[in-house]
């Protein structure tokens, strides 16, 4: 009697933990009430096999090792005069790195892919479209971040002409000048097609090489964290997450766009599931400023106002 009872019970826990995992909603034994039950997101991470599989532990000669990558390459162990980085290592900061990419996608940010060589752009576009961020894949423009006014005048430069061509307004024009427009709308488009609707500035970047050092220069001066692909010759001053591997190879590059992919997707899942949630707010617990420009400042003090008794007048 004792084993069916405990038979049954296993059965149920099993049954319970498999529709936990679905997240699927079911119904009670009477058939009344039904049970929602909230589907389990794990975490993405990356494993040591795949890494290595993408040869990701591959880095530069010796002669070319920057002092502060030292601590990750395996010391007196080269192949042919080049460093082999430790992924042990490279595993715990990725997978620290996509945390806080997941966190970043989660609250509402915006992410910016960065790869502006050959073999990475079409990687990149590909990618950010695929977890709806965004990306510069072409060329870096100086300034594209910094001068941050400027880049918003050549955005607005940009929706305009897409506007003029979709409703035909170049149909006004004679020929030359609307090849003119469209040349000019094609380099708009080439350039700043990937950040046509940001916004504002990114809340972090993720960066294949640090071959891109203008991008690099530009978001550490902002304050924006970077996730880069650190090879063995790359200095990581001011970088929030480095990531030790190898930026020449076409198959390390690609697993580490599609992890930061698979993160940016997970984390809108997690920003979808916590928007169904209901939420309940206490009367007092919102302020009665609205918006924090609303709010008074902190040195600003009400001030008092003395009433003196009137006089009686002299006689």
């Amino acid at each position: 009697m004792n084993k069916e009872i405990k038979h049954e019970t296993s059965t149920e826990a099993t049954e319970s933990h498999e529709v936990e995992a679905t997240g699927e909603v079911t119904a009670s034994e009477d058939g009344t009430s039904p049970i929602h039950t909230e589907a389990v997101i794990e975490p993405v991470l990356v494993t040591l096999d795949e890494l290595f599989e993408a040869n990701f532990h591959y880095g530069y000669k010796t002669s070319f090792r920057n002092p502060w990558m030292s601590g990750y390459v395996f010391t007196g162990k080269t192949v042919g005069d080049i460093d082999i980085i430790d992924l042990t290592k490279t595993v715990y900061e990725f997978n620290k790195a996509l945390a806080a990419l997941e966190r970043c996608v989660s609250r509402g940010g915006k992410v910016l892919f960065v790869g502006t060589e050959n073999h990475t752009s079409r990687i990149i576009e590909e990618e950010a479209e695929k977890c709806a961020q965004y990306y510069i894949s072409k060329r870096w423009l100086g300034g594209l971040l910094t001068n941050w006014r400027n880049t918003c005048d050549s955005i607005y430069t940009l929706k305009s002409l897409d506007k003029q061509i979709e409703d035909g307004y170049l149909l006004n024009f004679r020929k030359s000048e609307q090849m003119r427009i469209i040349k000019k709308h094609d380099r708009f488009k080439r350039f700043l097609g990937g950040i046509k609707d940001i916004g504002h500035l990114p809340d972090m970047m993720i960066i294949t090489s640090n071959r891109e050092k203008n991008a690099i220069r530009e978001g550490c001066k902002l304050g924006i964290p970077i996730i880069l692909l650190a090879d063995t010759n790359t200095d990581p001053h001011g970088i929030a997450h480095k990531i030790p591997g190898n930026d020449r190879s076409v198959k390390a590059i690609e697993k580490f766009i599609t992890k930061c992919t698979e993160a940016c997707l997970s984390g809108l899942r997690r920003e979808l599931t916590a928007g169904m949630k209901p939420t309940v707010e206490h009367a007092g617990s919102r302020n009665q400023h609205s918006h924090p420009h609303d709010r008074p400042h902190s040195h600003q003090r009400p001030r008092k106002v003395i009433s003196h008794p009137k006089r009686a007048p002299s006689e």
